[in-house]
């Protein structure tokens, strides 16, 4: 079984940056709304860009470069431009702070506010559309506007509208289900439950199974993810508790040790993280790229036997440099684009929302 890198270091950055705009669609201020609006973008874009460094730097220890914080404020005014999207530098802002104040171990809520463009219309991001949902096919940068599936509706290729979910019927068939929002204490054994905000879904061995509604655990409480521990305590040996120090005994394919720290591959300890440069070893684990890509690492096995390969540190593509495109045949043997450049017909191309027609 191969365990995927991002999964395993869910501590160094709960989503990328590049996936945080994405899913944003950087949300930003009506079309042609004048020169002072456009000035206010531009200043929550440059508030935006290095809140993601700020995070890049806490939770995964890796320094942004000066060019690479313009390059995301590039892309974060491009899509300020972009036609139908509408409350501008004010949700950009929000997205910032919730950068800064999220713990590494959790999602900012940086989700997308809906837009101008009706279904139907070409898009770039979700933050275009009246539905908030730009669905795309393949790697393009462009999209349609699609309406969320309503309860009751199909629903294999679009999102569900807000309060449902899309459950798996018998018949490989799909429909949105309404949730049932439960409280603590509550069952939420079954698909069509969820829990209240700040609360989680607690099974035990028990036959037939039980789940329950709970809060957040708090320092011994049995835990599977740290997802079910309060901010800032982790899922060690199934126990929520404070991260590990330096040097204390950790387990390689649970983040268990403190931000900035790394389980060693070898000694099974938490080690400082150590930046390598291009051209050199790396692990994804103690020794991470400043720059660039750890391309041909990876991680197999299980907790009790894990097996790791290192790579090596390698430069990202240039814009317009010829790439792979994902899902292509070769694509996780080459190098990537140079952030937040995406491979769009074979080329790394910085996204432009504005130009899908």
């Amino acid at each position: 079984m191969v365990l995927p890198m991002m999964r395993l270091l869910r501590a160094s950055l709960a989503t990328s940056p590049l996936l945080l705009l994405a899913l944003t669609g950087c949300p930003s201020t009506a079309t042609n709304a004048g020169d002072g609006a456009e000035e206010a973008g531009a200043t929550a874009c440059a508030t935006y860009a290095e809140a993601l460094a700020e995070r890049s730097a806490r939770c995964s220890s890796t320094e942004a470069s000066a060019a690479s914080r313009a390059r995301y404020e590039e892309l974060c005014e491009k899509t300020l431009g972009a036609p139908g999207v509408v409350d501008g530098g004010a949700a950009v802002t929000r997205c910032a702070d919730a950068l800064r104040s999220t713990d590494c171990d959790a999602t900012p809520a940086c989700a997308a506010s809906p837009g101008e463009l009706a279904g139907g219309a070409a898009c770039g991001v979700d933050a275009q559309c009246q539905s908030a949902s730009c669905v795309k096919t393949g790697s393009g940068a462009c999209g349609v506007c699609a309406e969320r599936a309503a309860v009751g509706a199909p629903c294999d290729r679009l999102e569900c509208v807000e309060g449902a979910r899309c459950v798996l019927l018998s018949g490989n068939e799909t429909r949105c289900v309404e949730l049932t929002i439960r409280a603590t204490g509550e069952s939420c054994l079954e698909e069509t439950v969820a829990c209240a905000e700040g609360l989680r879904c607690t099974s035990d061995e028990s036959s037939p199974p039980k789940a329950t509604c709970a809060p957040l655990g708090g320092p011994e409480a049995a835990c599977e993810e740290t997802s079910d521990c309060a901010s800032g305590l982790r899922c060690i040996r199934r126990e929520c508790a404070a991260p590990l120090a330096e040097a204390a005994p950790c387990i390689v394919v649970r983040n268990e040790c403190e931000v900035g720290l790394a389980c060693d591959q070898t000694e099974r300890t938490c080690k400082k993280i150590v930046q390598a440069g291009v051209g050199e070893a790396c692990d994804g684990l103690t020794r991470r790229c400043a720059r660039g890509t750890c391309l041909g690492a990876s991680i197999t096995g299980d907790e009790r036997n894990v097996v790791i390969t290192s790579g090596t540190c390698v430069e990202p593509l240039p814009d317009g440099a010829a790439c792979k495109e994902r899902g292509a045949p070769g694509h996780a043997e080459s190098p990537p684009c140079e952030e937040p450049a995406l491979c769009i017909a074979g080329a790394c191309t910085l996204p432009d929302p504005s130009q899908c027609k």
